[in-house]
């Protein structure tokens, strides 16, 4: 894994860049989130981020795998706080520390015949058999404390 934080060039458009968040889905793919350095001249606002895969990366630091709970892909779970329910279909380890988790419903919306998109949630929201859980809410607060939710950043989605 690349250490997220670094600075690293994407060696297709030779743009150089923070990564922010590693994201990994069923099946074993994982893309990077760059956040390329500099501000747009029109408008003030940072570059837009977007996601590359490691075949793009160059520099950078490797580190070891940390501990990404990558059990919980492809299990059912439940966001508490809405009762939205599906399966995590990919997981986010946030430059922070934090990990997101996106929930694929199962529901067929009538009106369309179309399946809700998937939605992000903050992994301590989640309830679920395979979903990691604190052992007291004080530990919860401390993870909370020391690893806050990052701003949403939308997870890789291929264009079709």
């Amino acid at each position: 894994m690349i250490k997220l934080g670094t600075t690293v060039t994407d060696t297709s458009t030779g743009q150089k860049g923070t990564l922010i968040v590693l994201q990994l889905e069923t099946g074993g793919n994982r893309f990077y989130c760059l956040q390329p350095h500099g501000c747009n001249p029109k408008d003030g606002l940072p570059l837009v981020s977007r996601w590359i895969t490691e075949d793009f990366i160059s520099g950078g630091i490797v580190i070891e795998e940390p501990e990404i709970p990558e059990g919980i892909l492809g299990s059912w779970a439940q966001d508490i706080a809405s009762g939205f329910e599906g399966t995590v279909v990919s997981i986010r380890l946030h430059l922070n520390g934090c990990f997101h988790a996106s929930l694929q419903s199962d529901k067929i919306l009538k009106e369309t015949n179309t399946v809700p998109d998937t939605v992000d949630f903050d992994i301590r929201r989640l309830k679920g058999d395979k979903v990691p859980v604190f052992a007291t809410d004080k530990d919860l607060e401390k993870d909370k404390k020391n690893k806050p939710s990052p701003e949403n950043v939308k997870p890789y989605s291929p264009r079709i």
